[in-house]
């Protein structure tokens, strides 16, 4: 059983972060067609900027992890001057878990991520409809 829903995002935030900064540095040189095609989207808020790779073309994990490399490989020095001006950056790959589901990342990917001059983080999110465990139940 795989993740659902996976995705892979690169984030930037900061308490009052300014998008059209962050954007310049480094939002995709892509048009609306091709983000559409390719499933890249950017999403903006007081205090997150992303670019995330979600669907289009993506079948799986390792072509979000491929696409992100792709667009941000040439971009270390703007991601360096964001982190240094006080961003706070990272990978992160999510997606929706139920137990003993699983995350394949090939060597590969593996590569591609640790090419990116940031950590990256894995959250998960649990089905809407699952009935969450208690932890302490086995006490009872």
């Amino acid at each position: 059983m795989d993740w659902d829903d996976r995705q892979a995002s690169l984030v930037v935030t900061k308490d009052a972060i300014v998008g059209q900064l962050v954007a310049e540095c480094l939002a995709p040189n892509l048009t609306a067609e091709e983000a559409m095609r390719r499933g890249v989207e950017v999403h903006s808020d007081e205090t997150r900027w992303s670019v995330s790779c979600i669907g289009g073309d993506y079948r799986d994990i390792e072509d979000q992890v491929k696409e992100l490399k792709a667009i941000f490989a040439s971009r270390a020095a703007e991601m360096r001057a964001l982190q240094d001006s006080g961003h706070v950056l990272h990978v992160e790959i999510s997606g929706i878990v139920e137990t003993g589901a699983k995350l394949r990342l090939s060597p590969s990917a593996l590569v591609a991520l640790g090419s990116l001059p940031v950590p990256v983080f894995f959250k998960t999110f649990v089905p809407a409809d699952l009935q969450e465990e208690d932890p302490l139940a086995w006490l009872d």
